[in-house]
């Protein structure tokens, strides 16, 4: 939202700064078809210009980068001024993340169900937020009273573009040396569109009829219908900028001024055509969306036929379109000027440096286990052993990072190069080194190296243990198992588990979770095995490590997962096929289906039963990527329905509920997600 309020207020500057430099340097010169080149250049470069992102290298910056940071600052105070608009766009230095907490059901199947609570955890703090807010967002506002204007101006438009199409219905055609001309009743003044020149049907009669006809035929041979058709598109998307209304009307302007001229050059007489004009003056309406022969400028119209042609003299002052154009593309399209030391931007006060990546403390005792650079953000894992991320917005400088919230500064962290060791103070006594990595993210970065070759699967609706301390991990392999990096085979791996999790109090224990490693081309068969033992020593929490396939910081990868709930090993034959006797529709999914249809079928399934089970029908040959692929799809419909059914009740998305209103949502959607061997 802030983006595109950002980008309308851009375009807006790019054609206004244009314009203004025809209006003071071009508008009163008679290079015509030069003025109509420019105008149309402003319409479409203001659009583009602010999307366009480029890159460029320089030997040195030093020169440049005061002149680059002003503009940044430029920049930057108004989109400080727009961002206020919207309540919404704040950040807290931790990262917000959803939490996994697993809840009881009493559905299970003769393997296993899945059922869990999405909740909103930041810094570790259980909190619930308030389903109501009463701060006024400013920024939704002005995008619906802009609506509102594009929407009304769009109508106008269309109805121009029919009434025009009705005339040339309603009315009798003639063509003349291949142009199509609509004779007309009403007494209007003689105009064109497109391929059209409309006439009332008296003008054919008078001795200026060829005069007038001349000046309509160069409005339909230079097509100027196309520009203003233009011109009105973009009047439309910039409805409330008054300066692209006196953009169309100079495009309209200069348009008369080239068929008057090509009148004249074509041997009529000049001071006959001028007659003509001050005759139609008196006469009636001009007609939107076209030109007009008959335009309320007929003063400046005759002074320009009269005036001397533009020497060489007012034709070099076209040369500043140049420094124009360079000066609006410099301040409004986004530039990265990169240096062997240094990036700078236009479009921000941000300066970084080649530190973009994932950087690793050397030492596990200080603070900040891992680091990562994104452009002029920096994330903070705190602990290897911990999920809380800080992330910061910095400005990089000479051996400091500027820390800043809203572009105002919040302090600073000290950093140099140590034998191309990262060094940074946290404070004034506490610092870390890092080393430069070419991990991708926190898992890479934590699993051991000899688990690495395993290829985890990716999921939409990954969560975030929140707290590592009480998981342990288990690595599968077709043949063999690793608790933690403790090697064992089906056959011991009751014992090695029994002696891993007795290193956990006896508190402990019953809500540890065991977080499993296992490669997309494992079959599910090896995956039940190793469940089967987790519910004989009731470890009913289960998470099955995969890629976050959303927006969980990089550095928390090591952590996310798709949760399940075991049912207990007394539980383990169940009635699902009794769901019949109780009349609960049942939906069979297979983890071979085409996934984006079974996602709709599952979707209007669950909206026309909400009172639902879901039985993912498995073998032991089922590939554990298509498996949690056809989980993760069911999770997320799911989701997706309890934040619709919350946005619609309370205005607010599901996981912003406090928990008695999540629970009542939940009640509406249940997971009800049974898995059956085939």
């Amino acid at each position: 939202m802030i983006s595109f309020l950002l980008y309308l207020f851009e375009t807006g500057l790019c054609l206004s700064v244009l314009y203004l430099v025809y209006v003071l340097f071009f508008r009163k010169e008679t290079y015509f078809n030069f003025n109509r080149f420019y105008l149309i250049c402003i319409l479409v470069f203001s659009l583009i210009i602010p999307v366009i992102h480029i890159s460029f290298h320089v030997s040195s910056i030093e020169t440049i980068e005061e002149s680059v940071g002003d503009i940044g600052k430029f920049r930057g105070y108004y989109t400080n001024l727009i961002a206020k608009t919207d309540p919404e766009y704040t950040a807290s230095p931790y990262i917000k993340y959803k939490a996994a907490i697993f809840e009881e059901n009493d559905l299970y199947s003769n393997s296993i169900t899945s059922n869990i609570v999405e909740q909103n955890s930041n810094n570790n703090t259980n909190r619930s937020t308030s389903y109501t807010d009463n701060s006024v967002n400013i920024a939704k506002i002005i995008i619906l009273i802009y609506l509102t204007g594009v929407a009304l101006f769009l109508v106008r438009l269309i109805f121009l573009v029919w009434s025009l199409l009705r005339i040339i219905k309603n009315n009798t055609k003639t063509y003349s040396n291949g142009y199509t001309i609509i004779l007309l009743n009403e007494d209007i003044p003689p105009f064109s569109f497109f391929k059209y020149i409309f006439i009332n049907k008296e003008v054919i009669k008078l001795d200026e009829y060829e005069q007038i006809l001349a000046h309509e035929k160069t409005h339909v041979e230079q097509r100027h219908s196309f520009d203003l058709f233009l011109a009105h598109g973009i009047t439309v998307f910039q409805w409330f900028n008054p300066l692209v209304w006196q953009l169309q009307k100079a495009i309209k302007t200069t348009h008369e001024y080239i068929a008057d001229s090509k009148v004249v050059d074509q041997g009529f007489e000049l001071f006959d055509y001028q007659s003509l004009l001050l005759r139609q003056l008196i006469s009636i309406r001009s007609v939107e969306l076209v030109n007009n022969f008959n335009l309320l400028f007929i003063k400046k119209r005759i002074t320009m036929m009269t005036k001397n042609k533009s020497g060489l003299t007012a034709k070099l002052k076209a040369l500043l379109v140049i420094p124009a154009a360079v000066a609006v593309f410099m301040i409004f399209a986004n530039l990265t000027i990169k240096s062997p030391a240094i990036n700078v931007t236009n479009f921000g006060t941000e300066k970084t440096s080649n530190l973009d990546g994932i950087w690793q403390n050397t030492n596990a005792n200080s603070y900040g286990s891992l680091i990562c650079f994104e452009g002029n953000k920096l994330s903070v894992l705190e602990s290897s052993d911990k999920v809380d991320v800080v992330e910061l917005s910095i400005i990089i400088k000479d051996k400091e990072f500027v820390i800043t919230h809203n572009n105002k500064s919040q302090g600073s962290l000290k950093y140099e190069f140590v034998n191309n060791k990262l060094k940074i103070w946290w404070s004034e006594s506490q610092y870390s080194l890092y080393n430069k990595t070419a991990f991708k993210n926190s898992q890479e970065a934590l699993v051991a190296k000899k688990f690495t070759n395993i290829k985890l699967p990716k999921a939409k609706e990954t969560r975030v243990l929140d707290k590592l301390n009480l998981t342990f991990n288990i690595y599968v392999y077709p043949n063999k198992y690793y608790v933690d990096e403790e090697e064992c085979t089906l056959n011991n791996l009751e014992k090695v588990i029994k002696t891993r999790i007795a290193k956990f109090t006896v508190i402990e224990q019953p809500i540890i979770t065991a977080k499993i490693y296992a490669d997309n081309s494992i079959k599910m068969k090896i995956i039940q095995d190793l469940q089967i033992v987790l519910r004989k020593l009731n470890l009913l929490k289960v998470t099955f490590a995969t890629i976050p396939d959303n927006n969980t910081s990089k550095l928390q990868y090591h952590s996310s997962g798709i949760i399940q709930k075991l049912p207990p090993a007394d539980k383990a034959k169940l009635r699902l096929l009794d769901s019949d006797k109780a009349n609960i529709p049942v939906i069979t999914l297979h983890p071979t289906d085409n996934l984006e249809k079974a996602k709709t079928d599952f979707k209007n399934f669950v909206i026309a039963n909400p009172n639902y089970i879901a039985s993912l029908e498995l073998s032991d040959n089922t590939l554990f990527s298509d498996y949690i692929a056809i989980t993760d799809m069911t999770y997320n419909v799911i989701f997706d329905l309890r934040d619709k059914y919350a946005m619609e009740k309370y205005s607010v998305k599901y996981q912003d509920l406090p928990a008695k209103l999540q629970a009542e949502v939940r009640s509406k959607y249940p997971l009800r997600i049974s898995q059956q061997e085939k």
